[in-house]
């Protein structure tokens, strides 16, 4: 009998170069050989063989930040467990990663038969379970929902923009798949409009009674594809910090730019300006020990607008969902309504001496 021509793993494939992956990082095993077979025949995604799999999880990881979506591929077991790692980090700092694990044949593990690289127990979802805690979506794929399932673990990685993990009995990635005429767009953050206008009006007041706001933003304005939205919104000059992790989201260079705001060790001008604002904007801000002067930061707890990845909040009240892009774009137009109507307020950084550097490390 001929194998045929279009399997499970070319749909994964296909669906992976369509998203912009040229690339998946990766260690050979034995349960992922007959799957490197079709990858390194694929016209457009290149295997790159690593020395390690949690090298392999790193390697997929920085190519996600870089081009929005990152794949590694290990062996069941002990190959998957070595890059754990990997995509544990990707889940702290919401990187897309998808994590490929070529597994034992879906016969074998019916028959729950003590296989090598498992636990010996004929349980072979343990890896999975593990999985299931550093990673936004799960699917092992059966010869009854592999397409769909690629699909899905796909779309909720580039969704929630956390890493995904999927399992392919050696069986189910040479089975016969239909090659779609469909193509798998990612998918748009949802914008409530009702939730949007709640929002907008809700920060109206503050926007306009405000004289001294600032904006503080993190690095997941990158991660929520809001980069954009966030300069036009700086571009009403209004003075802003960023967090260590955040430094790329905005232009350094602006004269509005008070520095990185690390809680106590902040230095005094970006301390006053976001400290001291009467109204602070807080974009895709997550703040650990080591982002807040472990725990030092002192963020006016009211009349504060609080834009995370899906909802927005105002002075405490939760709106949503509303992309993060769409909230920015929201906040702009009050500022820039402000600042061109009969009460405009220009807004300035504090005139303390702005200090000569602004990104060392705490010791």
């Amino acid at each position: 009998m001929n194998p045929p021509s279009y399997t499970v793993v070319d749909h994964l494939l296909d669906r992976l170069a369509g998203l912009g992956v040229g690339h998946i990082f990766g260690v050979p095993g034995d349960f992922t050989l007959t799957m490197l077979d079709r990858i390194t025949a694929h016209p457009s995604v290149v295997w790159v063989g690593c020395a390690a799999e949690l090298g392999a999880g790193y390697a997929a990881d920085g190519y996600a930040r870089a081009r929005g979506l990152g794949v590694v591929c290990t062996t069941f077991g002990v190959g998957e467990l070595s890059a754990v790692n990997a995509a544990a980090g990707a889940y702290a700092e919401h990187v897309p990663l998808l994590h490929v694990v070529g597994a034992p044949a879906t016969a074998t593990q019916r028959a729950a038969r003590p296989t090598h690289h498992s636990l010996g127990d004929g349980d072979f979802r343990h890896f999975l379970r593990m999985h299931s805690e550093v990673t936004c979506v799960q699917s092992a794929l059966t010869l009854d929902n592999a397409a769909a399932e690629i699909d899905h673990v796909l779309a909720e990685i580039l969704r929630r923009r956390l890493p995904g993990y999927i399992v392919i009995p050696a069986d189910v990635g040479l089975a016969e798949a239909e090659r779609s005429t469909e193509t798998l767009a990612p998918r748009k953050d949802v914008t409530n409009a009702r939730a949007l206008e709640r929002f907008r009006d809700a920060a109206r007041p503050l926007v306009n009674a405000s004289a001294n706001a600032a904006v503080l933003a993190d690095i997941l304005v990158e991660r929520f594809g809001a980069e954009d939205s966030l300069h036009a919104l700086l571009s009403n000059e209004i003075p802003h910090a960023t967090l260590l992790w955040g430094r790329r989201v905005v232009d350094e260079s602006a004269q509005s730019y008070a520095g990185i705001y690390v809680g106590a060790a902040s230095g005094d001008e970006v301390r006053s300006t976001i400290e001291d604002a009467d109204l602070l904007v807080e974009i895709g801000v997550q703040f650990t020990d080591l982002t807040s002067g472990f725990f030092s930061q002192h963020i006016p707890s009211r009349g504060a607008i609080v834009i995370d990845g899906t909802t927005a909040a105002v002075d405490g009240t939760l709106h949503g969902p509303i992309a993060m892009a769409d909230a920015i774009d929201a906040v702009a137009d009050l500022f820039r309504a402000l600042s061109s109507g009969p009460n405009r307020v220009e807004h300035r950084l504090p005139t303390a001496p702005k200090p000569e550097c602004t990104d060392g490390l705490i010791g």
